[in-house]
C-alpha cells in the first residue's frame, strides 16, 4: 500500500473511534453497531457531529 493511502486510512480509522467514542460517552447513544464503520457514520450524522457527504465517500473508497 502507497505510505500517502496508508496514512489517510490510518487517519479515516482514527476519526471513526473518536466519532464512535463520543457517542457513547458524551451522547449516551448504544442502540447501533459500533464495529460497523457505517452505523457509525450514520449515528454521527443523527448527532450533528458531522454534515457532509465526504464520510460516506472516503468510506466507499477505503472498502
Amino acid at each position: 500500500m502507497d505510505q500517502k493511502y496508508k496514512k489517510r486510512y490510518e487517519s479515516f480509522q482514527k476519526s471513526l473511534k473518536v466519532m464512535k467514542d463520543i457517542l457513547i460517552q458524551y451522547y449516551a447513544i448504544t442502540g447501533f453497531v459500533t464495529s460497523s464503520p457505517r452505523e457509525v457514520l450514520r449515528e454521527s450524522f443523527r448527532a450533528d457531529l458531522i454534515s457532509d457527504d465526504l464520510w460516506l465517500e472516503m468510506l466507499t473508497i477505503r472498502n
